[in-house]
C-alpha cells in the first residue's frame, strides 16, 4: 500500500483490496458528522448575531459621520450668509 503525500490515508494499490483496509470505520465517521452538526448548530446562530451587530455598528458610524458633515455644512453656510 502507498500513502498520499499530504495525508496519512492509506490508499489501496490494487483493485482487489477490500474497503476494510481503510483505517476509518463507519462509526467513527458518524460520530464525526454528529460532532460537526452540533458545532454548526451552535456556531451558525452566533455568527448571524455577530453579522447583525457588525452591520448595526457600521450603520451607527455612518449616521454619526453624516450628522457631523451636516453640522459642518450648516456652520459654513451660516458664515457665508
Amino acid at each position: 500500500m502507498r500513502r498520499l503525500h499530504e495525508f496519512s490515508i492509506i490508499v489501496p494499490q490494487e483493485k482487489g483490496v477490500p474497503c476494510s483496509a481503510l483505517p476509518v470505520s463507519l462509526d467513527e465517521v458518524l460520530v464525526t458528522v454528529a460532532i460537526v452538526a452540533i458545532l454548526a448548530a451552535i456556531a451558525i446562530p452566533n455568527y448571524t448575531d455577530y453579522v447583525k451587530r457588525g452591520k448595526l455598528t457600521e450603520a451607527t458610524s455612518t449616521l454619526l459621520s453624516m450628522r457631523t458633515l451636516g453640522a459642518v455644512h450648516l456652520h459654513e453656510s451660516d458664515q457665508t450668509a
